[in-house]
């Protein structure tokens, strides 16, 4: 895994957008996720951007590089964009995602498996 830096988690981050308003490109004949299904992978997928937050910047060399203090900022500055990230995903999957995209995003542990929803 490359060291971590700003920049690094914020291009990882902005993937994760591509990926949440990807949904409506997937599978359009299938029936439709409900609202809550929406809320439960929308949330899944906040906690395991956090947790890819969390884990890199905890990492010795991340601290060594950028302080304590830096990592908190880090940490402090992804959180609002993961927040924002779970409205968009919410507002996209009730627009268009289906069960099937959803349901997946709500079983998944790792960005690997939310990757593997959109195979």
């Amino acid at each position: 895994m490359q060291p971590f830096d700003n920049s690094h988690l914020g291009a990882r981050l902005k993937r994760a957008l591509m990926i949440s308003l990807s949904i409506a490109a997937l599978g359009a004949c299938e029936a439709k996720a409900t609202p809550e299904e929406c809320d439960a992978a929308c949330a899944n997928l906040k906690g395991i951007f956090l947790g890819v937050v969390d884990k890199e910047t905890t990492r010795e060399d991340t601290l060594k590089k950028m302080g304590t203090t830096g990592a908190e900022l880090a940490r402090e500055t992804a959180a609002l964009f993961v927040d924002f990230l779970t409205r968009e995903c919410t507002r996209q999957c009730n627009a268009r995602s289906t069960r099937k995209v959803a349901e997946c995003l709500t079983a998944a542990k790792t960005p690997e498996d939310v990757n593997r929803c959109y195979e």
